[in-house]
C-alpha cells in the first residue's frame, strides 16, 4: 500500500500488466485500461483500494441469503472454497481467454452471461 500511495500510477501500470492481462488481450485494450489509470485520481483510487480489507466475504454474502452470480474470467481459477465451506449458494459464468477485464476484452460473451444471470434472477 505504501508502494501505491506515493507511486500509484507506476505501481498500477507494472501489476496491470504483470497481472491482469490475458497473453492474448489486444494491445489496444491495454492501452485503453492504462490510459484509464493514467487519468485517475490517485487518492481515490488507493482508498477505493484499501477499503476492500474491511470488507467481511463471509458475513455479508450470508447476511443477504442470495445467491452469488459471478462473470470471471478462466484465466486464473475461482476460489470457490469459501463459498462451499460457509453454504454461500453461487454460480460462476465464465469468459475464455480474457484478464481481469472480460467485459472490456469480449463484451458479447460477457453480456450474454449478463443477460442469462438476469433471468435467471
Amino acid at each position: 500500500m505504501n508502494a501505491m500511495k506515493h507511486h500509484f500510477k507506476q505501481f498500477a501500470w507494472q501489476y496491470f500488466n504483470q497481472a491482469l492481462f490475458y497473453k492474448t488481450t489486444a494491445d489496444s485494450i491495454k492501452k485503453r485500461i492504462l490510459n484509464d489509470i493514467a487519468k485517475a485520481d490517485t487518492v481515490i483510487a488507493v482508498a477505493a483500494i484499501g477499503a476492500d480489507n474491511n470488507f467481511d466475504e463471509v458475513k455479508k454474502p450470508t447476511d443477504l441469503k442470495k445467491k452469488l452470480y459471478l462473470i470471471n474470467s478462466d484465466y486464473t481459477p475461482t476460489d470457490t472454497i469459501g463459498f462451499k465451506a460457509n453454504h454461500i449458494p453461487y454460480q460462476v459464468f465464465y469468459i475464455h481467454a480474457t484478464g481481469h477485464f472480460p467485459m472490456v476484452e469480449k463484451p458479447q460473451d460477457f453480456n450474454s452471461a449478463l443477460e442469462k444471470i438476469i433471468a435467471k434472477i
